[in-house]
């Protein structure tokens, strides 16, 4: 496969199964709405590259159908669509179900999207392009099943033939981008845009309803060199400006996913939590890393670098100073949902009483916030994070957006939860988990860079 159209299974040779086609259509139908390849599966699976959703790319996608992109391209072989009649029916919008609105962002104005809007086609007319496009579509799947196992074919003949192979990747670069060519609509040339000043970006409101918090640019110290081991030396780092969400996810934003196909329900669900409506506003538990970032790039984003969280968590811009808790240096159990008198813990503070024995309503405790107004990144639930875990991680960082290893057997978490005790919820505390862990105590929120 040529790169970003193999799943990240099959890059690793490991063993491949139908689902594995369906990662390639799935990048073969990106290709063909935004006009560029996706990023390395295996890339995106260490978190060294991003999966920007299609409608991200190119506007003029359909909500639908970059949904379908991503789901057909998730890292987790059992989420994709199970068969390839599956993926061709999903291309159609199923009856009943119009293209969802989106709701005003309040992003930083894009030049481009100023510019007037292409006149649509007539609903007759449209119907028509849109069915010529999904025979078309189901056409560029035979091509690719069968250029597929041509391919095979060749690999099996001549294993350790590189010529081989290149010519095998040339027909099918070749096929697919012909088969492109004769669907894609040329596009009608847009006025050149009036350029405009940059305003600081606002916070937005997502589709999910999810808000998002903009974090400039800066220069802050990561890590606590009174921490734990794995937490020194501190060190000032550069950081790039992103967005992050206010709260964690919740259950209700996370059910949209859910129900749009591209995510599965959390490993436990039962009208004690996920299917009860009494806790749509709780946060979303029971989701392994992979589920966490499926969302987050269905919804556009992903999930936070251990250095932004710890940015956004810590960092007070304004007077230039980095808090041991998201609230200050002082820690005042009054602020968060950890393990109080409520808890069933020996190590449990009988001083405090948040009033939840469990997890909290997302927001409930808006003295906790951090110095960017972000909720509960103290306490709730702990956060699954972008980055593998690294010991010495601190130690041998860059010193510009520090990413943790490249490879690993934990992610990171971070936040502590309504399990933690004070230390704990330092935001220079660090934990990990196995990625395909799913608890009662994990969840998640969503980062981005400015759009």
């Amino acid at each position: 496969h040529a790169p970003g159209y193999g799943a990240p299974e099959q890059q690793a040779r490991q063993a491949v199964t139908p689902a594995s086609d369906i990662y390639s259509l799935g990048a073969t139908l990106y290709t063909l709405l935004t006009g560029a390849p996706p990023p390395n599966a295996l890339s995106r699976e260490s978190g060294l590259e991003d999966l920007k959703p299609a409608r991200e790319v190119n506007p003029n996608v359909e909500p639908y159908l970059s949904i379908v992109a991503n789901r057909a391209m998730s890292l987790r072989p059992d989420v994709r669509y199970e068969t390839a009649v599956d993926f061709a029916r999903a291309l159609e919008r199923p009856s009943g179900h119009p293209a969802p609105e989106i709701s005003d962002l309040r992003r930083t104005p894009d030049p481009q999207r100023l510019a007037p809007a292409l006149r649509p086609a007539p609903p007759r007319r449209r119907r028509q392009i849109e069915r010529r496009t999904t025979w078309a579509l189901l056409a560029l799947l035979l091509i690719v099943v069968a250029l597929g196992v041509t391919v095979s074919l060749v690999n099996l003949n001549a294993a350790d033939d590189t010529i081989g192979e290149a010519e095998a990747t040339a027909t099918i670069e070749s096929a697919v981008v012909a088969a492109l060519t004769a669907i894609a609509p040329t596009p009608s040339p847009l006025p050149r845009p009036t350029e405009l000043s940059t305003p600081t970006p606002q916070p937005f409101t997502t589709e999910t309803g999810s808000r998002m918090l903009y974090v400039p640019a800066g220069t802050f110290r990561m890590g606590d060199d009174e921490g734990e081991r794995d937490e020194r030396p501190s060190r000032l780092v550069q950081i790039d400006a992103f967005f992050i969400d206010e709260t964690e996810v919740t259950v209700g934003q996370y059910a949209q996913c859910v129900d749009a196909g591209a995510c599965r329900e959390p490993r436990v669900s039962s009208e004690n939590y996920y299917g009860n409506e009494a806790f749509v506003d709780y946060p979303v538990i029971f989701v392994n890393w992979y589920d966490a970032q499926t969302f987050c790039e269905w919804r556009g984003a992903r999930l936070p670098s251990e250095a932004e969280w710890e940015m956004a968590a810590s960092y007070n811009a304004v007077e230039n100073v980095r808090y041991r808790f998201p609230w200050g240096d002082v820690f005042d159990g009054a602020r968060l949902n950890f393990c109080d008198v409520n808890c069933t813990h020996s190590s449990r503070d009988p001083n405090y009483n948040d009033g939840f024995r469990y997890a909290a309503p997302v927001g409930t405790y808006p003295d906790g916030r951090s110095p960017i107004g972000a909720y509960d990144m103290a306490g709730n639930v702990v956060e699954w994070i972008r980055d593998w875990y690294g010991f010495s991680f601190y130690r041998e960082g860059e010193d510009t957006n520090p990413f943790g290893p490249p490879e690993g057997e934990f992610k990171v978490v971070r936040g502590g939860s309504w399990l933690a005790t004070a230390d704990e919820v330092e935001t220079s505390a660090r934990g990990s988990f196995d990625p395909l862990v799913a608890q009662a105590n994990v969840g998640f929120r969503c980062a981005m860079p400015p759009p």
